[in-house]
């Protein structure tokens, strides 16, 4: 019972002496002006422009096609499972509500699996599938938090910042 009670103290303290530095890390990457080589590098490549601020409406749709690719992207690496590479033992493919399913709980963060990963899933879509939403549906969600307190922020019908260079500084 003591070692219960100081096991929730030790992470209390330790989470109270984090907040701080951490969420001043998260104040940096979401409001910060200069941009590091590698995100200029990925806004090159893409296209984007890290100057543009996006209306609530532009953000939101961004954010929601961005999601929706993901999850298709998903989806499909399920399906195909058996024609992907690093499949040494002959998996089959998720049948389709399966692959849905699973798709849509990463994409949700849920991360729910009604499936045993090590013996349905082939090591590629351990790699690319799991590991790509886990780091990719995450990052959308604080996405969408940032917009939600710069609008809350700023005062008139001012943009919300980019969604593409937020996503770029939360998964870098």
């Amino acid at each position: 019972m003591l070692a219960n009670i100081l096991q929730i103290v030790v992470i209390l303290l330790v989470l109270g002496v984090l907040v701080i530095p951490v969420g001043a890390y998260l104040a940096w990457i979401l409001t910060g002006e200069r941009h590091l080589l590698p995100e200029r590098l990925i806004y090159r490549l893409l296209g984007i422009d890290p100057a543009e601020e996006m209306s609530w409406k532009r953000y939101a749709l961004a954010l929601v096609l961005a999601s929706g690719a993901a999850m298709l992207l998903g989806y499909a690496l399920l399906r195909f499972q058996s024609f992907l590479p690093l499949n040494p033992q002959g998996l089959y493919p998720q049948d389709p509500d399966q692959a849905f399913n699973s798709a849509a709980s990463f994409d949700t963060t849920t991360n729910w699996q009604s499936y045993a990963g090590e013996i349905s899933l082939s090591y590629f879509n351990q790699m690319a599938f799991v590991t790509f939403m886990q780091v990719f549906a995450p990052a959308t969600g604080l996405a969408a938090v940032a917009a939600l307190i710069r609008g809350l922020g700023r005062s008139g019908f001012t943009g919300l910042g980019s969604f593409w260079v937020d996503m770029t500084r939360i998964i870098l």
